[in-house]
């Protein structure tokens, strides 16, 4: 039943939304190597070694590593699939030391069907970085998931995780971002709206939301959260 009504909704969401179609079918930062954000460059392929593909449980799927830097020391991220199932594919986020797993985090969203998008680190201080993981959640596709993790006192730790529809989040330079996010409707998800824009800054422990200010434009909510990773101009610089 729960597939079914997936289809129906996807079905009609397509139908709306054509540039949806497209974007359905890649990563907003290409396969990792962040051409949207910039941040880093990550090689597009990697194996994983045995030893550590041992120590995944339910280990289905795509799977993308990467090599970040959240401690200062350096370390395997690993995004990968813990269900066959397609439509919900239960995605996994795994962090290996010396080929040794020593976190894994739940990427699910409350609503299921949660898929892949994009991941780019975000610099912090003293050489740190976190990484935020873009993911389209629900039946319909029309929530954005953000998963940030990090290192603080020797672990690595679930940071934020922020749900809004059709979102995306703009980095702004160490330790900072905008999270653009739409209201949302039962009438019209997809309608052209005024985003909200909450800034974000971290203070040591976890992204605190700091101001938020509304959009002037009418944006439609497909562009946004097709592109839901992106730096800024002056984050570039």
């Amino acid at each position: 039943m729960k597939r079914f009504q997936y289809l129906i909704a996807l079905f009609f969401l397509l139908a709306a939304s054509p540039g949806l179609l497209a974007a359905s079918s890649g990563f907003g930062c290409e396969i990792f190597d962040c051409v949207a954000c910039k941040a880093v460059t990550w090689p597009k392929q990697e194996t994983l070694a045995d030893e550590v593909r041992r120590q995944l449980p339910n280990l289905n799927g795509t799977i993308h590593i990467l090599s970040t830097t959240l401690s200062s020391a350096g370390e395997k991220v690993i995004l990968y699939d813990s269900s066959p199932d397609e439509l919900d594919p239960q995605p996994r986020v795994a962090v290996a030391d010396e080929g040794k797993v020593v976190a894994i985090f739940d990427a699910e969203s409350n609503g299921g069907f949660t898929r892949l998008l994009a991941a780019c680190e975000i610099p912090l201080e003293n050489g740190r970085n976190a990484i935020v993981m873009a993911y389209r959640a629900g039946g319909d596709g029309a929530v954005t998931m953000f998963l940030f993790v990090g290192f603080k006192n020797g672990k690595y730790i679930v940071l934020n995780t922020l749900h809004a529809p059709a979102s995306r989040i703009v980095i702004d330079g160490q330790g900072r971002f905008s999270m653009w996010w739409g209201q949302g409707s039962k009438e019209c998800v997809w309608c052209a709206q005024r985003y909200n824009i909450t800034k974000y800054r971290f203070d040591g422990a976890h992204f605190v939301p700091l101001r938020t200010t509304k959009g002037k434009q009418l944006l439609q909510p497909g562009d946004i959260a097709d592109t839901p990773l992106t730096r800024s101009e002056t984050a570039r610089n």
